[in-house]
Formats: structure tokens, sequence, C-alpha cells
């Protein structure tokens, strides 16, 4: 069976064409998923959610445009970026404070906005810089430049 067979049993909404899928191309789509996915169950709940997809978006395949799979490789592909993305954000801490608002763990210093540490304002005032504007006389340091 070619690719378009394939395509074909895909689009009539065949069972056998999900099964040909995955045993043709399963190879393929967990060596993509591999490198961007480290843990398993991601890598294969990522598979599901592309046969799925593909389940759903094979209409919009077309040969005109490429090769089914190098449609199939960028579906995998982008479909693994985004699940790793959307996991690297659940799992990121929360800062405690913005930069550039006060830090309620240094009360009575001055918080710059590049997130640097606190230093106590001269005088002994009681304010903060907010966002890029200074209250007290110290100076606002630039943030860091990232090369």
């Amino acid at each position: 069976m070619g690719d378009g067979e394939l395509i074909d049993r895909l689009r009539r909404r065949e069972q056998s064409g999900l099964e040909e899928l995955s045993r043709r191309y399963g190879p393929l789509m967990r060596y993509i998923l591999s490198p961007i996915l480290p843990d398993e169950q991601d890598r294969e709940e990522c598979l599901a959610d592309v046969v799925l997809l593909v389940w759903e978006r094979v209409d919009a395949y077309s040969p005109d445009r490429g090769a089914f799979s190098t449609w199939l490789t960028a579906l995998t592909r982008n479909a693994a970026i985004s699940r790793a993305r959307k996991r690297r954000q659940d799992t990121e801490p929360l800062s405690p404070e913005p930069p550039g608002r006060r830090s309620r763990s240094c009360a009575g210093s001055c918080w710059r906005t590049c997130g640097g540490p606190c230093r106590p304002c001269p005088g002994g005032t009681r304010s903060c810089f907010t966002e890029n504007t200074t209250i007290c006389s110290l100076p606002l340091r630039s943030p860091p430049k990232w090369a």
C-alpha cells in the first residue's frame, strides 16, 4: 500500500488507515519525538495526539505541497515542541514578585527593575524603585545584557 492509498483510507475514516499509519510511520514519529520529549510517557501521549491530529486534519494534506512523510514530520515536530513548552511552563517556579515591584522580603529597601538584590535607600527612607522611576536617590541600574 502506498501513501496515496493510506491517505484515502484515512480520509474515508477507516480503522485500517490508522493501523497502517502507526505501523508504517510510528518509528519515524517516535524518532522525531525522542530528542524533544525525554519522558517516555510524554512521548506516547504526544504520539497519540499526533495520530488524532492526522485523523482530524488529513483533508488539509495536499500532495502538491510535499510528501506525506514531510507533512507528518512537521505535524509531529510541532506537536512535540508545543508539549515541551507547555511542560516547561507547568514546571517553572513562579517568581515571588515581578521585576520593578517592591519585594515583600525587603521592605524598607530599594528594589531595582533588573531584579537585582535589594539595597537600603540613603537617608533611611522606605521608598522603592517602580517601573524605571527612581523614588529615592539611588541610581537605577540597567538590566543585564544577554550575550
